[in-house]
């Protein structure tokens, strides 16, 4: 069993910060400079909880059942006008990605189920868009502001974060997710909360 990752100061390195230091380290220039122009941001704040949630078409959202791939997960709500405009490049990117190794999970935040169907009747989405009813699973991500969206490793462990809009057509964001893509053998970690919305 291996020792817990410690400082130069001697003390405990924050939860997360030696994936975090890995995805950085396996990162060449050409794929630094990406991470730079794509908008996204270095996740050091440890890993979020797994969810379980209702979909818009009755199915469950286990974040636990997507750990074969990269995730974004995307937290939203309809009556936000950059959220809205983001829905229609995220779906871009989604057709874009390979199937077999990325997700999207939108997830709608404290909306009634009818606004939400009515929305995506409108503008309908490839990928997956689950209901926080109650607001529990973007107060446990810490998602404060919408929209707000996570990337994840195939370990479902944050690796970078965006709090605000973003245009997911960018070149950059599909270099950086290419790498993320290409890590091997990611560590599992096998204690994980889940947390249960209805």
């Amino acid at each position: 069993m291996s020792s817990p990752a410690r400082g130069a100061g001697g003390g405990l390195l924050p939860a997360g910060f030696m994936s975090v230091a890995c995805f950085a380290l396996s990162l060449n220039a050409a794929r630094a400079d990406a991470l730079l122009d794509s908008g996204l941001q270095i996740w050091s704040g440890g890993s979020k909880p797994l969810f379980s949630l209702d979909r818009i078409d009755g199915e469950a959202e286990k974040l636990s059942d997507r750990s074969d791939r990269v995730v974004l997960v995307h937290f939203f709500a309809t009556w936000c006008e950059p959220c809205r405009q983001e829905i229609i490049s995220l779906e871009q990117l989604s057709k874009r990605l390979p199937q077999d190794q990325f997700t999207i999970i939108g997830i709608d935040v404290a909306e009634v189920d009818i606004r939400l169907k009515r929305f995506f009747a409108a503008l309908p989405v490839t990928f997956s868009v689950a209901l926080d009813r109650d607001g529990a699973v973007a107060k446990a991500w810490g998602a404060d502001a919408l929209p707000t969206t996570f990337g994840l490793d195939r370990n479902l462990t944050p690796r970078f974060f965006i709090q605000g809009d973003l245009d997911w057509n960018r070149p950059a964001i599909d270099r950086v997710l290419a790498a993320l893509s290409e890590e091997r053998n990611p560590r599992r970690q096998n204690s994980r909360r889940t947390a249960k919305v209805n």
